[in-house]
């Protein structure tokens, strides 16, 4: 197990799995003044809208006050590939899954191993769909803050393609060694 910063900047250690899992949205928030705010299992804010506008990334230590309506996308004995479908499908409903996930991804990049903090990096995460499903991503890192081309993201939106197309049908075919009836 390794020690990670969570959005607040605590420090959490538990797998890397696991990290991931409690950084993803657990509920939505509605307020009085028209805004809806993802939220993680810490109750830590994700991204938000106002009035149907356009979603962005929130302020994780901000204390929402104004909250009228609490909806959670699953409950404690929903299965964990459950949870993640719920919250993966409540990301890409907003149009926030590369954001939320770059955000995520940059925090796994370093475990923190001593006080020193880390500093950032450039990062392109693809998600992998089929048909409109995500069934993984593929995350690209640089270890400068040097921008991605517009080239290498139209080629990593090909080979992210390419990954499904293998992935399905590496699905469909039947297993070796197993026997027909």
């Amino acid at each position: 197990m390794l020690t990670w910063l969570t959005r607040k900047g605590t420090r959490l250690t538990c797998t890397r799995r696991t990290f991931i899992r409690y950084q993803l949205p657990h509920g939505c928030w509605s307020t009085a003044s028209g805004r809806e705010i993802l939220f993680d299992r810490s109750y830590s804010p994700i991204c938000e809208r106002r009035d149907g506008g356009p979603p962005q990334l929130a302020d994780p230590t901000e204390w929402v006050r104004d909250i009228v309506k609490q909806d959670w996308f699953y409950n404690d004995g929903t299965a964990q590939t459950g949870r993640e479908k719920a919250a993966m499908k409540a990301l890409a409903d907003w149009g926030m899954l590369e954001a939320v996930m770059a955000d995520i991804e940059g925090r796994l990049a370093r475990p923190v191993r001593s006080r020193a903090r880390w500093r950032g990096q450039a990062l392109l995460v693809t998600p992998l769909l089929n048909k409109g499903e995500v069934i993984g991503a593929i995350v690209l890192r640089q270890s400068h803050l040097k921008p991605f081309t517009e080239r290498q993201m139209q080629a990593i939106e090909v080979f992210a393609d390419q990954a499904v197309i293998a992935i399905t049908d590496r699905l469909r075919e039947p297993r070796r060694g197993s026997s027909a009836s």
